[in-house]
């Protein structure tokens, strides 16, 4: 083996499971240590479950690895494949393009105007948005946003593969990744919500951390070069997100004094906006809170539906079942505590433990973790696309963990997942079926 390729093997497959254990440990941390911990009634249950999920998380994703330590790395792509990832990254930049104006048409901007408008008072535009939505519930919805729902596994693909291809990109396909993030992203700036934003910096993030380990020409030269237009772009988000709940709270009636602003920061960037970091620090962290309520709450079995209310709501919507909302974790805990599920987060962990209690959760973490390490082998060293947009959606799970569970929330995600499952189940039997053939000397 030579030395790039014994290098990527040691460093570059543990770099997902170094990152993720470094943010659910230190979101856990950051609440002990500036969150409301001192609301916890039971200290060592929460602690003991959520090191026990993260450790099982790190546990699986290690022998998983101990697997792949030699892993050999596939030739460059050829000229095919490169067409292929332009098409597909083609696709998915026309899907958002698609998607955030008919989503802005549907909300109601009638132009560049409204958006700006809403940029500079999220917090107004974050409240007119549920009338919207009250709306098109009532007129369900139009037929163009279901077909782009149903269509939503596109929705993944710009993120990873236009950070991981960008200087091979045609100049025109560039462009068009430009406009299509971008009336993507103007959608969510319109309605006040960073939920969108999240998602695609969370993806090309996945692509940034392919650059990084991928074994290909100038590869780490140009991934320091992506560093800074990538700090800087981390930094606008931070900063919007930081104006946006400062204006939100200010819009809400009664929230600004449930956020007490940091003296020292006060000083230096005033009252609303220290407040607004106030209620960033609290985002990644009150879950955990949420967390040890539901985890004083009893069992009650979801029958597989409780860990989606996409899924449950596709089964009540299509009669085959009566909702199982009322029996989750989170529903029934803000019955008997009052900790409002639908305001409020509980992390991921009680949505699923509401169909496999919580040591089912644990026994849940172990398998994602090693699946997930097997998703980062075949999609840096064996090249897989499929593999790569799997591993970015399940790197989304992970990352939304201290909120919720991001994938099984809303329908364009879940339909999206399940797409690429679905994708990635057909692509390994195929490709078992053409390896037997082949072995056995007949036509692959």
């Amino acid at each position: 083996m030579n030395d790039s390729v014994a290098r990527t093997g040691s460093l570059g497959l543990k770099l997902p499971i170094h990152a993720a254990t470094a943010w659910l440990l230190g979101t856990y941390g950051a609440f002990l240590l500036i969150g409301q911990s001192s609301l916890v009634r039971d200290m060592w249950a929460l602690s003991i479950f959520v090191l026990a999920a993260a450790g099982a998380l790190w546990l699986g994703y290690w022998l998983s690895a101990r697997r792949y330590r030699h892993e050999p790395v596939s030739p460059p792509e050829g000229p095919e494949r490169l067409r292929s990832v332009i098409r597909l990254t083609r696709a998915s930049a026309i899907y958002l393009g698609i998607y955030g104006l008919s989503m802005l048409v549907a909300y109601g901007a009638a132009g560049a105007g409204d958006i700006i408008k809403a940029v500079l008072n999220p917090g107004n535009a974050y409240l007119s948005k549920f009338d919207v939505y009250q709306q098109q519930q009532a007129e369900s919805s139009n037929s163009v946003i279901q077909i782009l729902t149903l269509a939503s596994v596109l929705y993944v693909p710009v993120g990873p593969l236009a950070v991981i291809y960008w200087k091979r990109l045609y100049i025109a396909v560039r462009v068009l990744v430009l406009l299509g993030v971008g009336a993507y992203a103007a959608y969510y700036l319109f309605i006040g919500t960073t939920k969108g934003l999240g998602d695609l910096a969370v993806f090309a993030l996945v692509g940034l951390m392919v650059r990084a380990v991928r074994p290909i020409q100038g590869g780490r030269q140009r991934t320091r070069r992506m560093l800074l237009p990538l700090l800087a772009v981390g930094l606008a988000f931070g900063g919007y997100m930081t104006y946006s709940q400062a204006d939100r709270i200010t819009s809400v009636g009664g929230l600004t004094g449930k956020f007490a602003p940091n003296p020292a920061v006060e000083t230096v960037l005033g009252t609303d906006l220290a407040r607004g970091l106030a209620v960033v620090g609290f985002y990644p962290t009150h879950g955990y809170l949420g967390l040890s309520y539901n985890l004083d709450t009893t069992f009650e079995w979801s029958e597989m539906r409780g860990g989606s209310r996409a899924i449950d709501s596709y089964f009540a919507q299509y009669g085959f079942g009566d909702s199982m909302a009322d029996t989750t974790y989170p529903a029934r805990t803000e019955v008997r505590t009052g900790w409002p599920q639908g305001m409020y987060w509980a992390t991921a962990y009680p949505w699923l433990a509401s169909d496999l209690t919580f040591p089912g959760v644990v026994a849940l973490m172990f398998v994602l973790g090693w699946w997930w390490c097997r998703l980062w082998v075949e999609a840096v060293y064996r090249r897989s696309t499929l593999a790569l947009l799997l591993f970015a959606q399940l790197t989304l799970f992970i990352a939304y963990i201290p909120a919720n569970n991001q994938i099984g929330i809303s329908r364009p995600a879940t339909i999206g997942f399940v797409t690429t499952i679905v994708l990635y189940a057909v692509s390994r039997y195929t490709s078992r079926v053409h390896q037997r053939r082949a072995a056995e000397g007949g036509p692959s």
